[in-house]
């Protein structure tokens, strides 16, 4: 048994529990992601479905939940998920508005909150651009 909660229905689940890292951006331009575990059965009610449809499509503007396309009114959620015994995953949903606060609705329940890590992308951008400039140097081409 799970030492700890499943999300989903909130009691302790028999087995290991499903971690789901939920990410999105406000229009704000901020950054909200949440970390939320969830046993097999409630993975196979929600969020599996989505995250299958999000993955499976081969037009990469379609909303997985609704089939709506995204191409004009897009408001993604990304999702890094890592099921007990399995390789990690990971989703980048171009979800439609509707959609998308349906879905981080779901994402919040019983959901950890996590830092911002706006501090942190300004230092990796930095270092990114640090990086370019010394590769830059390598083949001759200054940034």
């Amino acid at each position: 048994m799970s030492l700890i909660p499943c999300a989903r229905h909130g009691t302790k689940a028999i087995g290991k529990l499903a971690t789901m890292y939920w990410a999105w951006n406000l229009n704000d331009g901020s950054r909200r992601a949440y970390r939320q575990r969830i046993c097999a059965d409630c993975f196979r009610e929600w969020p599996g479905p989505l995250l299958a449809a999000a993955i499976g499509t081969e037009d990469a503007l379609i909303c997985p939940s609704c089939g709506n396309p995204t191409v004009d009114d897009m408001d993604p959620v990304y999702c890094t998920y890592f099921l007990p015994k399995m390789p990690k995953g990971q989703a980048e949903m171009p979800t439609c508005p509707r959609c998308a606060v349906d879905i981080r609705t779901q994402a919040m329940v019983r959901a950890d909150p996590l830092e911002d890590r706006e501090s942190s992308s300004v230092a990796a951008a930095t270092d990114q651009r640090s990086a370019a400039g010394v590769w830059g140097d390598v083949w001759g081409k200054a940034s």
